[in-house]
């Protein structure tokens, strides 16, 4: 969606709300903007250095709207340990949820890239462990397998391997996004390597990451349904449409579509502007054509007519028949006016 045309609802959406806590307030249109994805990032679950990752805002300016928010009361402190987590209070998911309806039917897209989820690395046991692992034991059926967290970062460990689930990462890049995963659980098995005296093999792919894109119109396709295949699939299971492709070469190529067609659409303007100039050429090549066709014709009338005043001449002191006389000057003009296109060529 053009963002100018965002920000112009965004105006539009101030003035139309009966009760809106932002009329004591004063906010540029893009302040207004933030506002709602802060409040949609919130209503998800991230606490605001999160927020102000997936934003690319820095911290200071993601806390300054937070306080604001918390004025206007459409937000409030949930929980308070190593960080601040908050939520949106009644009058908050009303503004939300109207804002969402003025500007684009109910769509507010709270990041911009690439999101990706579901990655989880898996890393067979080599050695060990030598402590006891404190995690929480899930029974299963034959089986049972521990799952706790470290780092932040939720842990798996089976008879023969430990799975590292990571966090959620936003980016402009796919390929970006994965090293960030990558890298992390990397991180967390260094750490499970040093505390519980274990040794981890080479990690491969648990199964197929998601890299989810947002996109307005597949929460219209996806409504009620889920629609899958082996490249990815539609839903709109996190409140807004996306589509969660499972490589980053086609999420990639998902991501640069519109400016491809951006391309595209200059490269035909380019082809247009070269066809017009070759019309033009072309145009003024066969009216010059046209010219001496027309010059031509008006030498071979000149001479026809000065033909048949000779002739006229020679029929009066001669015995020859007109039509004999007539048909010598043709030939005559015929050879002199292709001797003429010849000599001029």
């Amino acid at each position: 969606m053009n963002i100018d045309n965002f920000e112009y609802k965004s105006v539009v959406a101030e003035r139309e709300f009966s009760h809106n806590p932002l009329k004591s307030q004063k906010f540029l249109p893009k302040s207004f903007t933030l506002l709602l994805r802060i409040l949609e990032c919130v209503k998800l679950g991230f606490y605001p250095s999160q927020i102000a990752k997936i934003l690319n805002k820095r911290k200071q300016n993601v806390h300054y709207y937070i306080k604001k928010l918390r004025k206007m009361g459409l937000l409030r402190l949930k929980v308070r340990s190593s960080c601040a987590i908050y939520e949106l209070t009644k009058e908050g998911e009303v503004f939300l949820s109207e804002s969402k309806k003025i500007l684009n039917g109910g769509e507010v897209s709270a990041y911009k890239g690439v999101r990706l989820h579901a990655f989880s690395l898996k890393f067979p046991i080599v050695e060990g462990p030598r402590v006891s692992v404190d995690w929480n034991r899930v029974p299963l059926c034959n089986w049972s397998r521990f799952v706790g967290c470290e780092c932040g970062v939720t842990v798996e460990k089976t008879t023969r391997h430990v799975i590292v689930h990571a966090r959620e990462v936003f980016a402009s890049d796919p390929y970006e996004a994965t090293l960030c995963a990558v890298l992390e659980c990397l991180r967390v098995a260094r750490v499970l390597e040093e505390k519980f005296g274990m040794k981890l093999g080479v990690p491969k792919l648990l199964r197929k990451p998601h890299y989810a894109v947002y996109d307005p119109v597949a929460a219209v396709v996806a409504s009620g349904c889920e629609l899958s295949d082996d490249v990815g699939k539609i839903d709109a299971s996190e409140g807004y449409g996306e589509i969660d492709w499972y490589s980053p070469e086609t999420a990639k190529d998902y991501l640069l579509m519109p400016a491809r067609v951006k391309a595209l659409e200059s490269l035909f303007a380019e082809f247009k502007r070269e066809v017009k100039s070759e019309f033009a050429d072309l145009k003024a090549g066969l009216m010059t054509i046209f010219k001496t066709w027309n010059l031509v014709g008006n030498r071979l009338l000149d001479l026809l007519t000065r033909l048949g005043a000779t002739a006229s001449k020679i029929n009066a002191v001669s015995p020859l028949s007109s039509d004999v006389c007539f048909n010598a000057g043709r030939a005559t003009a015929m050879f002199a006016t292709a001797s003429w296109v010849g000599g001029d060529a």
